[in-house]
């Protein structure tokens, strides 16, 4: 597999389309369209597998234990794309300048009203496989 070329399709805010074209395994040419929140500085090495720590977030997600009452945390949250509520765990974007843990404190205490304590670990992972620029970290706090 290589990448040939990867072309930035539109020019959105927050989340984009992006057209690779690129050679399989055996040598025949294809194109892949797909959304990504990164841009292009996350999509340019896409010689697979890439060291995760080289890559920016573009989201968390916080699993919060609650310690007093020993339960997880789950927040109920309208998305207009479902046109309706969803249940889930407190996430979002990074502003500019925040790291990771900044993001997951502000988005916990945004979300739920309540503040970290202690954090057990931090897990890369992609929200939707199809779209490499999808990667989120976890963090359980």
């Amino acid at each position: 597999m290589q990448i040939k070329n990867i072309q930035q399709i539109t020019a959105m805010r927050h989340l984009n389309m992006f057209l690779v074209q690129y050679q399989d395994k055996v040598g025949k040419d294809k194109a892949w369209e797909f959304a990504s929140r990164s841009g292009a500085r996350n999509l340019q090495q896409q010689d697979h597998p890439r060291d995760p720590s080289e890559v920016m977030p573009d989201a968390v997600v916080v699993v919060p234990f609650h310690t007093q009452e020993k339960k997880l945390v789950i927040i109920k949250e309208f998305r207009v794309v479902l046109g309706g509520y969803q249940y889930g765990f407190p996430a979002g974007l990074l502003d500019p300048g925040e790291n990771m843990e900044q993001a997951g404190t502000r988005e916990l205490f945004e979300e739920t009203g309540l503040t970290v304590g202690t954090d057990t670990g931090v897990f890369q992972f992609h929200i939707f496989s199809g779209s490499p620029g999808h990667l989120c970290h976890l963090g359980i706090v």
